[in-house]
């Protein structure tokens, strides 16, 4: 018998009827021989509390159980006050049953011990993300691979006005706008497909009051132990109240308004010097003033921009405001651009396609696709390959920026994102991001605008873009 319950993983203690522990099997002597010199020493063993962390005895527990022949399951801590430090609180798993001899009278107990420090602590950590995930300030919502809600944060469910119940019925594209749902979708196939690490969405929840409110945030991929995606996770909150955008508005403009009458000054002496003063100066002498005279156009460009992102509607409703080939735009935002690409040895291919008519103020934009190639290519590497690329259907055009892989992620409040995202709102448009999933892959910025339809340019176009690496052609 003795080899039989030596051969048990869990640690074993037999018992008489008056409670004196019998025999303790190889793993009860492995889990407590370093506290207990023999199992006659096990009543020693006396700071117990069960599972309702009520103070108990080991022979209270489960010695006197086991003399009475009783079956029985618990869950006990067990310390040794003798040693704590070498025996700190230890949960364990105790079922007992009863024991008979050779004539089937009563002769104590069994008790098999099995720990669940472990399982214990992990339900802790659980319970306390649970609870983290709950009382979040922000909200946060868990969705299976399909986009579809697992579960729902009571913050989150204000933000859209809906409860828990009602979202699990639906996905996450339920709430987003009509334009919004196919680039969605195809960033939810990259995030299925691990080749997308996480992406930005924005959501029309309702407030208490009925009202639409703009819910933005982050929807990100939680990977499993072996790396792939599980589940996602999204985080949102309520854009930017009305008064935290009239503040920073009034505060932007100031600032830009203060800054443009002396840029204004630097500009033109440094024009005088050039016309002037070029001749004479020496090699380096002539490349410092090229620098800075095109560091103060990138300045007054940000300034601009500033503006432009703070006073849009005022451009919007402007008498230039016509029905023109965005591929306008998007050519001369590269010829503005393309110094910046050659000086950091960076490549760009453009496939604009068919014509992409819009309606709208053709200067702003411009301003805006100029901004956000800006920011593209300053958060891009050394030598990276940026590709742009057009096309039209269901009533919008796009015009898409493929980015490089090791780009930086850009911060939603950059400055040029901002402006890029007034000026296309403006126009009843859309820029949808995707975040570089790995180092090994890029991400995308895609402008949508409302197709105007039929539109043939009145005037000639040349749209071709040249680059280090090849020639690139946007037909007719």
């Amino acid at each position: 018998m003795d080899a039989v319950l030596n051969s048990v993983r869990d640690a074993v203690l037999v018992v008489d009827t008056t409670g004196k522990p019998l025999f303790g099997n190889a793993a009860f002597r492995g889990t407590f021989g370093s506290t207990f010199g023999s199992v006659a020493d096990v009543p020693r063993f006396a700071a117990l509390r069960d599972a309702a962390d009520r103070p108990v005895t080991w022979e209270e527990a489960l010695l006197r159980r086991a003399a009475r022949g009783e079956t029985f399951a618990l869950e006990l801590a067990l310390a040794a006050p003798t040693d704590p430090e070498r025996w700190p609180e230890r949960w364990f798993e105790v079922r007992g049953w009863p024991r008979t001899d050779t004539a089937g009278r009563a002769a104590g107990g069994v008790l098999l011990l099995r720990e669940t420090t472990e399982q214990r602590q992990l339900r802790d950590e659980n319970r306390g993300l649970r609870d983290a995930f709950a009382l979040a300030p922000i909200g946060l919502a868990m969705l299976d691979l399909s986009g579809r809600y697992q579960r729902a944060n009571r913050a989150y469910c204000a933000l859209l006005g809906r409860d828990e119940g009602q979202l699990r019925a639906t996905d996450y594209l339920a709430f987003a706008a009509p334009d919004d749902r196919a680039p969605y979708q195809e960033s939810l196939r990259q995030l299925q497909s691990g080749a997308l690490a996480g992406t930005a969405v924005a959501q029309r929840g309702r407030a208490e009051t009925g009202t639409e409110r703009r819910v933005i945030g982050q929807l990100v991929a939680v990977r499993d132990e072996r790396g792939r995606p599980g589940s996602l996770l999204l985080a949102a909150h309520e854009d930017s109240s009305p008064g935290l955008r009239q503040a920073r508005k009034e505060f932007s403009v100031a600032v830009a308004h203060d800054l443009r009458t002396p840029l204004t000054v630097i500009q033109a002496g440094l024009g005088l010097l050039s016309s002037s003063a070029t001749a004479r100066l020496v090699a380096q002498e002539r490349e410092l003033l090229d620098n800075l005279g095109r560091n103060t156009l990138r300045l007054k460009a940000r300034i601009d921009e500033l503006l432009a992102l703070q006073q849009p509607k005022v451009a919007a409703n402007r008498s230039d405001t016509a029905t023109f080939d965005l591929r306008i735009a998007v050519q001369a935002a590269v010829a503005t651009i393309r110094r910046l690409l050659d000086r950091r040895e960076q490549s760009l291919t453009v496939e604009l396609g068919r014509p992409l008519p819009v309606s709208g103020d053709e200067e702003q934009l411009g301003r805006a696709f100029t901004g956000l190639l800006y920011a593209v290519q300053g958060a891009s590497p050394t030598r990276a390959h940026l590709r742009i690329r057009g096309e039209s259907g269901g009533g919008m055009v796009r015009v898409r920026i493929d980015t490089a892989a090791g780009m930086t992620p850009l911060d939603r409040d950059d400055l040029e994102l901002r402006m890029v995202r007034g000026i296309i709102d403006l126009h009843g448009g859309h820029l949808h991001t995707t975040a570089p999933g790995t180092p090994a892959t890029g991400g995308s910025f895609t402008i949508s605008l409302p197709d105007a339809g039929g539109y043939v340019s009145p005037r000639p176009q040349t749209l071709t873009t040249e680059d280090g690496h090849g020639t690139a052609t946007a037909d007719r």
